[in-house]
C-alpha cells in the first residue's frame, strides 16, 4: 500500500517547505490561545513539542510503551488522554 501511493503531498516537498514556514512564522507572532494537546509515543522520548512555546494554551502528554503510531500501539491510553483533553472543553 505504501510503495503505491501516489498522492500529491510527499511527491512535492517544495509546497511543504514554503507553506510550513509561512505557517511557522505565523504561529510565532499570533501566538494562539486554542486549546492545543500534543500526544507522543514514549519511545520517541520526552522532549517538548517546539511548538508549544508559542501556543501558551497547550500540553503536551506521552504515552508509555509505545513509538510514533501511539493511537494503534496504545489504543486505551490514547483514548483516555484524548477524552482528557477535551471532555472539559465541551463548556466553553
Amino acid at each position: 500500500m505504501v510503495n503505491e501511493w501516489s498522492a500529491w503531498q510527499p511527491l512535492h516537498k517544495e509546497a511543504r517547505c514554503y507553506y510550513a514556514r509561512e505557517a511557522w512564522d505565523s504561529l510565532k507572532v499570533r501566538r494562539p490561545e486554542v486549546p492545543t494537546l500534543f500526544l507522543k509515543g514514549g519511545n520517541e522520548g520526552d522532549k517538548p513539542n517546539p511548538m508549544m512555546q508559542w501556543l501558551p494554551n497547550s500540553r503536551q502528554v506521552v504515552i508509555p510503551n509505545c513509538g510514533h503510531m501511539l493511537n494503534m500501539d496504545q489504543p486505551a491510553a490514547f483514548n483516555q488522554a484524548l477524552l482528557q483533553f477535551l471532555l472539559p472543553l465541551r463548556h466553553h
